[in-house]
C-alpha cells in the first residue's frame, strides 16, 4: 500500500516538473557563460539628416530672443518646447534671421557651438540651447509595439526594456534585434544575446535615437496564455491521466 501511495506522489512530482521546465539558463540575464562581445567606448549621438532639433536663444536683446524663440520656421515641426528644425539633405538647418547652419554629423554640444558662433557674429552675448526632438526609440514584439522617449542620452538596452513594462510573453533573450541607422545613412540590423554578461559596454549596450528593438517570443512560448509553455501544455494533458492510472492501480 505504501508503495502505491509512493507511486501517486511520484506522478504528482513529475507533473509539477512538466509545468516548470523553462530553465534559468534560457531566461536569466548577465550570465558569464555564452557569447562574448567586444567592448566599445560610449560615443555621443551624432545628428543625422531628418533629425529634428529644438533651438532656443538667450541674449540681452530681449526683443530678438522673444521673436526667435516664438517663431516656427519653414523647416520646423511646430512641436512644443521652442522652435524646432529638421536637418535638410544638405546637412543644414535653416535658422530664422541667421540663415543655414550645418550641424549634420555633430553631437548636440557641437551643434550648439556652431549655431552660437553663427549668432554671435550679430549678437556677441548670444547663447544657444539645443535639444534633440526625436529622442525616442521603438519596441516591437509579437504582443507589443510602441514608441518610447529616451529620458537620458546614455540609455542602456536594459533600461529601454524596463521602460516598456513587463512583457506579455516569454522572451527569447538569445536573439534580440536592433535596427539602427548609421551616421553614413545605412540601415543595419544586428542580432545579439541579451543573456551574456559581456553585453555590458558592447556595441549593443547603449541604444541610439530612432533605434528599433525587436524581441521575439521563445519557442517554448504559450499556446494557452501568458506564462505557459509547450511543456506546461504537456503537463496539463499527461498529469491527470497518469494520476488516474496510479489511482486505478492503487485501488
Amino acid at each position: 500500500m505504501k508503495y502505491k501511495y509512493f507511486q501517486i506522489i511520484t506522478v504528482i512530482f513529475f507533473g509539477i516538473l512538466l509545468f516548470s521546465c523553462m530553465t534559468a539558463g534560457k531566461t536569466n540575464l548577465l550570465q558569464k557563460e555564452g557569447t562574448h562581445y567586444t567592448k566599445f567606448a560610449y560615443e555621443d549621438y551624432r545628428l543625422q539628416m531628418n533629425d529634428i532639433v529644438f533651438c532656443n536663444i538667450l541674449t540681452s536683446e530681449t526683443e530678438l530672443a522673444n521673436e526667435f524663440n516664438g517663431v516656427v520656421s519653414t523647416t520646423a515641426t511646430g512641436e512644443s518646447g521652442g522652435p524646432s528644425y529638421r536637418i535638410l539633405e544638405n546637412g543644414c538647418i535653416l535658422v530664422p534671421f541667421f540663415g543655414e547652419v550645418k550641424i549634420e554629423g555633430c553631437t548636440i554640444n557641437e551643434a550648439e557651438i556652431r549655431i552660437r558662433e553663427k549668432m554671435q557674429k550679430s549678437f556677441p552675448d548670444a547663447e544657444v540651447i539645443v535639444r534633440l526632438s526625436n529622442n525616442s526609440f521603438f519596441i516591437y514584439s509579437s504582443t507589443k509595439a510602441g514608441k518610447y522617449y529616451m529620458d537620458k542620452e546614455n540609455m542602456t538596452i536594459f533600461q529601454a526594456l524596463a521602460a516598456t513594462g513587463a512583457p506579455d510573453e516569454i522572451i527569447d533573450y538569445s536573439k534580440v534585434r536592433i535596427v539602427r541607422v548609421e551616421p553614413d545613412g545605412r540601415t543595419v540590423e544586428k542580432t545579439f544575446d541579451l543573456r551574456a554578461e559581456s553585453i555590458i559596454d558592447s556595441e549593443f549596450y547603449y541604444i541610439k535615437p530612432n533605434d528599433v528593438i525587436y524581441y521575439k517570443a521563445s519557442t517554448a512560448r504559450s499556446f494557452f496564455g501568458k506564462g505557459s509553455t509547450i511543456f506546461s501544455v504537456l503537463g496539463i494533458i499527461t498529469t491527470p491521466a497518469l494520476f488516474f492510472f496510479a489511482l486505478k492501480n492503487t485501488f
